[in-house]
């Protein structure tokens, strides 16, 4: 034999295994492929094994030999995973706790936003602006790689949904998409913020400590940041309201209109993400009944 053409082989089949089952783009760089998994690692380390033991140890004579060494321990070896991944009895891959990771870091992600505007004393408007809109991309950027992956286990655990005891709760398909919503609506908040930071109106509205808006903004986000969610029914009326001070003095109907706007948008966000918690909390997964 060739140790030559032997490191040539390894090579470029070690090569094109690899090539082929990696994702494209940022996926790459974010593990396994959900398609492949750990199909191409076993074939590398066992190819790898296979011919390293032939050519030190045991010679050209032992290459069948190995290789059916190999391919059993391989079926053996993944024939007990399969065992011990269904034991205790349950459907572990239904688990919500990747959407409930989103939802909490949504939460986060606001009320830096409205930190950062309740502070605009500390940098001039287009600073505190720029600031919002830098933070926005970079939590955009990691709630997308997030719901990526959230997305992912679900697929993955939804591939035996035609036995019943393996299959996913329907109704975490529908939070995951509705999470998606969320998403880009709270990035809004950052949005309509750098909007309210140029506007001298609202600004000063924002930044008076004794106004009714800067008052509901701070009792949002005292709200926004409570560990123990109000899990009161979506329907009840006596949710909290938030609107604008239409007799303030000093300030146009259409800083009026925007201020309405940025206060909506976060009695929506806070209806919604205590929705998502509530249907979270009520997924099914684990243990089978």
């Amino acid at each position: 034999y060739n140790p030559y053409g032997l490191g040539a082989w390894l090579t470029i089949t070690t090569a094109l295994a690899t090539y082929f089952s990696t994702e494209r783009g940022l996926m790459a760089r974010l593990g396994l492929s959900s398609d492949y998994m750990f199909g191409p690692i076993y074939f590398v380390i066992t190819e790898v094994i296979v011919v390293m033991y032939v050519l030190l140890y045991y010679g050209p004579e032992g290459r069948d030999e190995v290789t059916v060494n190999r391919l059993i321990g391989n079926l053996v070896g993944i024939g007990l995973a399969l065992v011990l991944a269904i034991l205790p009895l349950g459907n572990w891959g239904g688990d919500p706790q990747h959407c409930q990771q989103i939802v909490t870091e949504l939460r986060q992600a606001i009320s830096d936003y409205i930190g950062i505007l309740l502070d605009g004393k500390s940098g001039a408007p287009k600073e505190v602006a720029d600031e919002l809109i830098a933070l926005r991309s970079q939590h955009l950027n990691r709630h997308l790689q997030l719901h990526e992956l959230a997305n992912d286990f679900y697929d993955d655990a939804a591939r035996f949904s035609a036995f019943p005891m393996f299959q996913v709760d329907p109704n975490l398909k529908l939070q995951i998409a509705l999470v998606a919503r969320e998403m880009t609506v709270a990035s809004f908040v950052a949005t309509i913020g750098s909007r309210i930071v140029h506007d001298p109106m609202c600004r000063n509205v924002i930044l008076d400590e004794n106004s009714k808006e800067r008052r509901q903004i701070k009792t949002f986000l005292s709200k926004i940041q409570n560990d123990s969610i109000n899990l009161t029914d979506p329907d009840n009326q006596e949710a909290s309201k938030y609107s604008v001070d239409e007799e303030a003095d000093g300030i146009s109907k259409e800083s009026q209109c925007l201020l309405e706007l940025f206060l909506r948008l976060l009695q929506m966000l806070e209806n919604r993400l205590d929705a998502l918690d509530k249907n979270l909390d009520s997924t099914k997964w684990g243990f089978l009944s």
